[in-house]
C-alpha cells in the first residue's frame, strides 16, 4: 500500500528562490546598472540561475514519472502531457497573446517570425537574422521555455522505452554525448555554418546534459540499494565541496562554459539537500507535514553566502519564514499521487495537476 502523501520537498523551493534571484539580479544590474563595472562583474549570474532550474526540473521531473510508475505500474505519457499543458500554456500564452496584441496596436515591434516561434517552442533555435522588426527582446527569454519543452517531449517516452533499470544508464551515457558534441560544436562551429544567428547556449542540443544528469540522479536514488549509500557517504562535507568547487569554477573565477561538471555538480548540490532518511512508515526528521528543516535551509543560505549576494540570502529567509508556517498557507502542490483515505488503492493525479513537488517515496511493499 503506498504511504499517505505528507507533502513535498521544501528544499526545492529554497532552490528555486536561489534559481530566480539569480536571475533577476542579473538582468536588473544589466540593463539598470550596466555603467558600474564592478557591480556589472559581480553580478552576472543569470546563466547560473538557469542552469540550476534545468537539474532541478530533470530531477524532479524524472522522480515524478518514478513515483508514478511505482504507485500505479506503468506511467501515462498522455496524463503527463496534459499536466504539462495545463501548467506551462495558460501562463505562456497569456503572455505572447499581450505581446501580439501590443505589436498590433503598434506600441512595440514584434517580428511574426519570432512570434511563431515562441508559440512553436523553437525560439532557441531563431536566428538572429530572421528578426526584421524590432530587436527580439521580449520573447527572448522563452529560449529556455523551449529547452525544457523540449525535454518533456523526450525524456518520458525514453524512461517508458528503456524502463528504469537501463534508464539509469541511458541518461549520463546520453548527458555525456551532449556534452562531447557542445565541445565539438563550440571549437568546430559547424551548426553555425548550417544556421548562422542562433544563440549557441540557448541550443536543446548542447544543453540537454544538465536536464539528464538530473534525470540520472532521480533514477540511482530510485533504487533502495543506492539510495542507502548515497544517504550514508553523501553528507554535508562532500556536498560543501561540490558546492565551493561549483562557485570557484563557474561564478568566482568566471569560468562558464557550459561543460559537464557544472552540469553534474548541480544535481548532486540538489540532491544533497533533498536526502532525509528516515523510518519506513514515519515522517523523515528533515521534512516534516509543515516545516522545511533548518539545515537545508542553512545549506542554501551558504550558497548565497558564498555569492555575497544579499539578494539570495533575503529570498531565502524568507522561504524558510514561509516554509516554517502551516503547509497550507503556501503550499503549491495541488494534487500529486493523491491517496484515497478510505482505499488502500492510490489514485492518479487529476489531468490538471500542477504539483511542482515530488511526493514522499511510495512503501515498495516492506
Amino acid at each position: 500500500m503506498a504511504r499517505e502523501n505528507q507533502g513535498y520537498m521544501f528544499t526545492l523551493d529554497g532552490w528555486r528562490a536561489l534559481a530566480i534571484m539569480a536571475v533577476l539580479v542579473d538582468h536588473v544590474v544589466a540593463y539598470e546598472f550596466h555603467d558600474r563595472h564592478w557591480l556589472f562583474v559581480l553580478t552576472r549570474i543569470g546563466a547560473n540561475g538557469v542552469s540550476l532550474f534545468f537539474a532541478i526540473s530533470g530531477f524532479l521531473i524524472c522522480s515524478r514519472l518514478l513515483e508514478e510508475q511505482s504507485a500505479f505500474g506503468r506511467i501515462s505519457l498522455k496524463g503527463f502531457y496534459i499536466r504539462r499543458a495545463c501548467r506551462i500554456l495558460p501562463a505562456a500564452l497569456a503572455y505572447l497573446i499581450f505581446v501580439t496584441l501590443l505589436a498590433f496596436l503598434g506600441y512595440i515591434a514584434v517580428d511574426r517570425h519570432e512570434l511563431w516561434a515562441t508559440l512553436f517552442f523553437w525560439r532557441n533555435y531563431l536566428p538572429k537574422g530572421w528578426i526584421h522588426r524590432g530587436w527580439g527582446g521580449y520573447t527572448v527569454h522563452y529560449w529556455s521555455l523551449a529547452v525544457e519543452e523540449h525535454f518533456y517531449l523526450m525524456w518520458p517516452i525514453l524512461l517508458v522505452a528503456t524502463g528504469r533499470r537501463r534508464a539509469r544508464f541511458v541518461a549520463p551515457a546520453l548527458a555525456l554525448m551532449v556534452a562531447a558534441w557542445r565541445w565539438w560544436d563550440f571549437h568546430h562551429q559547424w551548426f553555425a555554418t548550417l544556421l548562422p544567428g542562433v544563440l549557441f547556449p540557448g541550443r536543446t542540443d548542447v544543453r540537454l546534459d544538465g536536464l539528464l544528469l538530473g534525470c540520472a540522479a532521480a533514477l540511482w536514488l530510485d533504487d533502495p540499494n543506492w539510495r542507502v549509500r548515497i544517504e550514508r557517504y553523501f553528507t554535508f562535507v562532500p556536498w560543501l565541496l561540490a558546492v565551493v568547487t561549483y562557485m570557484l569554477f563557474t561564478i568566482i573565477a568566471r569560468q562558464h562554459l557550459y561543460t559537464v561538471w557544472e552540469s553534474a555538480l548541480l544535481p548532486l548540490m540538489v540532491v544533497g539537500t533533498a536526502l532525509h532518511p528516515g523510518q519506513q512508515g514515519q515522517p523523515d526528521p528533515g521534512i516534516s507535514g509543515a516545516a522545511l528543516d533548518r539545515k537545508t535551509l542553512l545549506q542554501s543560505l551558504l550558497v548565497a553566502a558564498i555569492v555575497r549576494d544579499r539578494e539570495h540570502c533575503w529570498a531565502l529567509w524568507l522561504v524558510g519564514k514561509i516554509s516554517f508556517k502551516p503547509r497550507a498557507d503556501f503550499s503549491l502542490r495541488i494534487s500529486e499521487l493523491p491517496t484515497d483515505r478510505t482505499s488502500s488503492h492510490p489514485r492518479r493525479p487529476s489531468p490538471c495537476s500542477a504539483s511542482d513537488a515530488r511526493p514522499d517515496r511510495p512503501d515498495r511493499g516492506r
